[in-house]
């Protein structure tokens, strides 16, 4: 994304007897205080469809985002966006190491910052005639992988392109780009007499270009393309948005979702509090589309009740917001202790922990058999919460997400969206399998590849292994020449593929080699180093 933003000060602040003095002022206030927002890219997108042949998925980019970002390694985010620091803190502060708006040379790692000289370019570029002395406009270039589905943007080293594509056709509703993509240290109007902090500052978006890159791949002749081939497209549906008012200073009373239907038992639930982002005039009324001054911040989580059909309080006041805190991180939850607690970032600080989104998975509930991931019950649920007030009242929003498993299937350039759906009876009848569920294993908030990171699929997503259509896309991918290094016999989870009975990695399968003559040795007993001097004969 090519991005133009002005930036307006108000004159009281700007020191300078000529047009040149002042613009070299503004420019001095920015010091460590202006930047973007995280994946600023995806921020500004409400939702994005996403049209392969004559198939078509829309996700809802924004709403989705900070589940997302907040479960995924920074690793892995700064390969997808050129803004991955995300908010550890609920106010920015141009004084603390670590905040994310520090320009490149005042930041201790490049990466882990989103303020100017970072991981993007960016340049002041010149006024026009209609601007004002008190203006200054900076140019953003901004490169994000899009993250909707069923695009791969979790792992784009291990993505698995798409195959049989006859028709590509993105289309993209906007938001407010200023507000969503921008980030503006509001001390750069210093809280001092009648002046309230970031009075009178104005930011606004004077030109937004995208531009879609898309990379294509010429397949190998001398592999074998599989019929058919799946990929992770998980849905991330929110299901509540209850406003409420939270009073400073004290621990909440119950705030209570409405009653909401699952179809289907999620994979996992998402829960959190949002805090209001928006400067205030004197008068205390809030001023739309200046979400650009703070953090995404949340209230930090005291408890958690749920009901879900007939089981009522789960977990509870019992469980402490630190338990809450290990429950979470098991389920892919990124961030520090104290950020999810909101607690002062240092002794006598006012900055607070960005706050908590909390994780749990139904196994993480005591439910009975039939209410588990995959399951087809249809049941309803409620979700209440305690939360730490701030320093002042504030109107804040409880959100639930449920995330479910979903994939797209393609076999003969026919693309299909498939939900993994059980009865009771099927899932009692299903045998045991242990899988490893460890933050590090798993993999379901999205961007997810079938078969290339085989793993994933052990350690996340065991009730669908023995459908027949996802036994056959396993089975293949055994017998595929590179995949079968990793998922081979010897392989764990190739071993863990044999109990489960997708068959033997292939023995005396015929590989072509260069000038067509064929080798019969046995795939699964190669080295990778043995496959590439065959290939290249």
């Amino acid at each position: 994304m090519d991005l133009v933003l002005r930036y307006t000060f108000p004159a009281g602040v700007v020191a300078g007897a000529d047009r040149a003095a002042r613009r070299a002022s503004m420019l001095a206030l920015f010091k460590d205080k202006i930047g973007l927002q995280a994946a600023a890219g995806n921020n500004c997108i409400d939702v994005a469809e996403v049209q392969l042949n004559e198939f078509s998925t829309t996700t809802r980019v924004h709403d989705m985002l900070q589940i997302h970002l907040n479960s995924t390694s920074y690793e892995k985010l700064a390969m997808a966006t050129s803004t991955p620091e995300t908010d550890d803190y609920d106010i920015f502060a141009a004084n603390v190491l670590n905040d994310p708006l520090k320009a490149g040379a005042s930041s201790t790692s490049v990466g882990k910052t989103r303020g100017v000289g970072g991981a993007y370019n960016y340049e002041i570029v010149p006024n026009v005639a209609t601007d004002t002395d008190y203006q200054i406009r900076v140019r953003f270039f901004v490169n994000d992988l899009l993250m909707a589905n069923p695009l791969q943007y979790n792992n784009p080293r291990l993505a698995q392109p798409f195959k049989d594509l006859n028709t590509v056709k993105v289309t993209l509703q906007l938001g407010d780009i200023a507000a969503r993509c921008a980030n503006l240290n509001p001390e750069i109007v210093p809280a001092a007499g009648a002046a309230a902090l970031g009075k009178g500052l104005v930011v606004d978006c004077i030109s937004a270009v995208h531009t879609l890159t898309v990379r294509s791949w010429n397949p190998s002749t001398a592999l074998e393309i599989p019929e058919s081939l799946a990929w992770g497209s998980p849905r991330i549906q929110r299901i509540s948005n209850d406003r409420h008012v939270v009073s400073a200073n004290v621990i909440s009373p119950p705030l209570e979702s409405k009653t909401f239907t699952m179809t289907g038992v999620p994979n996992m639930l998402a829960i959190y509090v949002e805090r209001p982002r928006l400067l205030k005039t004197d008068a205390g009324v809030d001023i739309p589309g200046t979400e650009w001054a703070f953090p995404n911040r949340f209230c930090p989580i005291q408890s958690v009740s749920i009901d879900i059909g007939n089981k009522t309080d789960l977990l509870g006041a019992r469980v402490t917001p630190t338990e809450l805190y290990k429950i979470s991180t098991g389920n892919g939850y990124s961030k520090r202790e104290a950020t999810f607690a909101g607690i002062p970032s240092g002794i006598g600080s006012t900055q607070r922990g960005a706050g908590s989104i909390f994780y749990v998975r139904p196994s993480d509930l005591g439910l009975t058999d039939e209410i588990m991931n995959g399951s087809g019950e249809t049941i309803d649920g409620i979700v209440r919460v305690t939360v730490k007030g701030a320093s002042t009242d504030e109107v804040c929003y409880l959100r639930v997400f449920l995330l479910y498993d979903v994939f797209v299937y393609e076999e003969g350039d026919v693309f299909t969206e498939w939900r993994p759906r059980y009865s009771p009876a099927t899932l009692l009848d299903s045998e045991f399998v242990f899988t490893d569920d460890s933050s590090q294993m798993n993999a379901i908030m999205g961007g997810w590849s079938i078969p290339r990171p085989i793993q994933n699929a052990w350690s996340s997503f065991t009730s669908w292994l023995k459908t027949p259509r996802v036994k056959k896309a396993i089975r293949q991918a055994r017998n595929h020449p590179i995949a079968s290094a990793y998922v081979g016999d010897s392989s764990l989870p190739g071993g863990f593929a044999k109990s489960m009975g997708y068959g033997d990695v292939s023995g005396g399968d015929v590989l072509r080699t260069a000038g067509g003559k064929p080798s019969k040795k046995g795939l699964g007993k190669l080295t990778k180093k043995q496959l590439m001097a065959m290939i290249s004969s």
